[in-house]
């Protein structure tokens, strides 16, 4: 009985020491993640917030996929089937019928809006901040100035991206409302 209560006080002991002790040395950050306060106190950090929104642009739901030679390419029907693989999603994309289509098209054109506009939220984020930001923290005179056109182009382009691929032309008489226009990080 002795033995019993010594061994739960040791188990409650422990785990309380582990659950305050812990908490502190789990809380690591990874040697690639900055908090945005250290990351844009130097030039440095703005460069890498513009090569982080590059990356999401290349990612698989956008330019490095879908918006190329993925679902672009098969509902264009520039490829055959073949040459995109032997994928039933982009089969059936090329024929436009199917539940098969109609979960890929759901699938796909969700990655692309959030992917799309969590790149645009990242543009905003990082033009609010460097706005405010003096000249003399970047290398070059002119560094400032290029992130900005760079941030401005992108955030433009992908408004554009999504207008192409979520509204119709303008050819078709279509007067409705669009896509949203955010120019704004909340």
């Amino acid at each position: 009985m002795i033995m019993k209560k010594i061994s739960i006080l040791f188990l409650v002991s422990f785990v309380f020491f582990m659950y305050t002790s812990c908490n502190e040395w789990l809380d690591v950050r990874s040697k690639e993640e900055i908090l945005q306060e250290d990351a844009f106190k130097q030039g440095g950090g703005y460069r890498s917030a513009l090569v982080g929104i590059y990356r999401l642009l290349a990612d698989q739901k956008l330019w490095g996929k879908e918006l190329t030679w993925g679902f672009a390419s098969a509902a264009g029907r520039n490829y055959s089937v073949s040459s995109l693989g032997n994928s039933a999603a982009y089969r059936a994309v090329m024929e436009g019928k199917g539940s098969t289509y109609e979960r890929y098209i759901d699938a796909v054109l969700a990655g692309i809006w959030e992917t799309g506009y969590n790149a645009i939220a990242n543009c905003n984020n990082l033009l609010k901040n460097i706005e405010t930001t003096d000249n003399s923290i970047f290398v070059f005179p002119w560094e400032r100035d290029m992130i900005i056109a760079e941030a401005r182009g992108i955030r433009a382009l992908v408004h554009f991206e999504l207008l192409r691929y979520f509204v119709a032309a303008p050819i078709t008489g279509y007067k409705g409302v669009a896509i949203p226009y955010v120019r704004d990080y909340p």
